[in-house]
């Protein structure tokens, strides 16, 4: 919760403490990892995950990314394992919702674009169709419109709405297992234990992040993602990063430092598996 708190801070917020009864772990495992390529970040990310996975069968275990493209190899590494994982590519929402995304996204798209235009057209179409004293409703609506928004910049809107899963209740409590999502999908859902990748510069801040306002948003997401950890959280740095068909070198994201002074160490599984 200390890291949490010193990123709430960078924020321009205040020192978060933990209640007695919040289900936090105020002494919580974290660490810090490095590897050259996420070829051996993926096999130590899927390594890490499976001891959990084992050891906590009623766990809840997220892997979280600013971008999905980050992700892919430990994607590719889940499935070769066989590891059965819940994917949150796309946003939950209601089912209400989720109909009248899926009826409007078509004649938005032709009118608008697949992008952020495309979004606003959506939302008022969708708008349109909904009782005005339906408040509720014109609010999950607002609010899938801002994870669109997101969400666009790496895919076309049509395919983020296709794959946008329903939910009875978004609120409940995340199931055990394997999860993979984007961080900006993981604002207020809560997991045991969540292995952040990617903490290099161009992917936390995101290489898009210009203004002092864009990097401060960037921080945002990575407090996101820091704050779902109840139990342990682990962090991963590559030197470097394959994207859009060339390799980059990396550096460490200008906010590790940071983050290294409430380090507890590396997860090491063999003496994990020796202490149970």
């Amino acid at each position: 919760m200390a890291i949490v708190s010193a990123i709430s801070i960078g924020l321009g917020g205040s020192e978060i403490s933990v209640a007695p009864d919040a289900g936090w772990s105020v002494e919580g495992e974290v660490v810090i990892e490095r590897f050259a390529d996420p070829g051996a970040e993926a096999a130590r990310v899927i390594e890490v995950v499976s001891f959990w996975l084992a050891a906590h069968p009623d766990e809840s275990i997220a892997v979280m990314v600013r971008a999905k493209h980050r992700r892919e190899a430990v994607d590719a590494a889940v499935q070769a394992q066989g590891l059965t994982a819940e994917v949150w590519d796309f946003p939950a929402h209601r089912p209400g919702v989720v109909g009248l995304l899926v009826r409007h996204v078509g004649a938005a798209v032709r009118v608008a674009g697949e992008g952020v235009s495309g979004v606003e057209e959506l939302f008022l179409r969708c708008a349109e169709s909904v009782s005005g004293d339906d408040e509720a409703l014109l609010d999950e609506l607002s609010e899938a419109a801002d994870s669109l928004i997101d969400l666009v910049r790496e895919a076309p809107l049509s395919e983020v709405v296709a794959g946008i899963r329903v939910a009875s209740d978004p609120d409940s409590p995340t199931r055990p297992g394997l999860h993979l999502l984007n961080g900006h999908l993981g604002k207020g859902q809560g997991f045991d234990r969540v292995v952040v990748l990617g903490l290099e510069d161009g992917h936390v801040p995101y290489y898009r992040a210009k203004t002092k306002q864009e990097v401060k948003d960037e921080l945002s997401v990575l407090h996101v993602m820091a704050s779902r950890a109840r139990k342990s959280l682990m962090f991963t740095v590559c030197h470097d990063v394959p994207f859009r068909g060339a390799t980059w070198v990396r550096d460490p994201s200008r906010w590790l430092a940071s983050i290294e002074n409430y380090t507890t160490g590396w997860i090491d599984t063999e003496e994990l598996a020796a202490a149970e």
